[in-house]
């Protein structure tokens, strides 16, 4: 944060774009609580955010709506929608621990029914994970999917003369742990700048797909033409790992205050 700045070194862009496009953010920090509890700590927020309003309407069919949890889970519901599209930013750790989730879900989880995107940067998962799991696999290779890299200064050559976005080559070695994904440089070679050096990557890729499924429901709608009015309605969720310095100026704190304000449907900023 002090070498590089604000934007480079936090996830405030990432929101920004978000809620420029009426998307609710959900942030994840895949290293909290170190190496032994984060895939734990992981599941634990995935499930709490996404996949328990089943639990929900069990517990209200008891008819014990006055319970503590109960209330604290109608909060949560009234912030981030039980429907609508997911699209996941998954940085280094995050993407090897959204993969693991994946695995341990049923075919029709509801977070893998609703994942529309991925885009991993510098990931640490693999597909050999996935030899018995197609429907995952199939997915975090298809044109759906994005994998942006960072070069390595001895291990890359002529990395200095790639841009942004240019198609990286593969190796044997990362066709085996990555499959067909498509793959492109980051333009850096410092791992922690990927999300930044690749912002526009990242956000062509979203409004890519973002832009394929509107025009599906604009055409089932019958307004093929026009799809500015699901814009406006829609409940998609961009879900990343990155989070905000704690160490915000007073400025800067103003100013997301005044943004979660307008950020758009359904607003989450956690």
């Amino acid at each position: 944060l002090m070498m590089t700045g604000l934007e480079p070194s936090t996830a405030l862009p990432l929101l920004c774009e978000a809620r420029g496009r009426g998307m609710n953010c959900v942030v994840i920090d895949p290293n909290a609580r170190g190496d032994r509890f984060g895939m734990d700590t992981f599941e634990t927020s995935i499930r709490g955010l996404f996949e328990g309003q089943g639990v929900l309407k069990e517990e209200e069919s008891d008819g014990d709506n006055n319970d503590e949890g109960i209330k604290r889970e109608r909060a949560m519901r009234a912030i981030i929608p039980v429907e609508g599209a997911i699209y996941v930013l998954a940085h280094s750790a995050a993407g090897g621990q959204l993969v693991r989730y994946l695995l341990d879900q049923q075919k029709d989880a509801p977070l893998l029914s609703r994942i529309r995107c991925i885009t991993f940067t510098d990931s640490t998962h693999s597909i050999q994970w996935l030899k018995h799991h197609p429907h995952i696999s199939t997915l975090i290779q298809s044109s759906k999917a994005l994998y942006v890299r960072s070069a390595n200064r001895m291990r890359d050559d002529d990395w200095e003369n790639a841009s942004p976005g240019d198609e990286c080559p593969k190796d044997h070695f990362w066709s085996h742990r990555f499959g067909d994904i498509k793959t492109v440089w980051a333009g850096t070679t410092e791992h922690s700048l990927s999300n930044w050096t690749a912002h526009k990557l990242i956000w062509d890729h979203f409004d890519e797909i973002r832009g394929q499924t509107k025009d599906y429901f604009a055409e089932r709608n019958g307004r093929t033409n026009n799809i500015d009015f699901i814009d406006k309605k829609d409940n998609d969720v961009m879900m990343t790992d990155q989070s905000l310095n704690n160490g915000n100026s007073q400025a800067n704190e103003k100013r997301m205050s005044r943004e979660r304000v307008h950020i758009g449907t359904n607003p989450v900023i956690i």
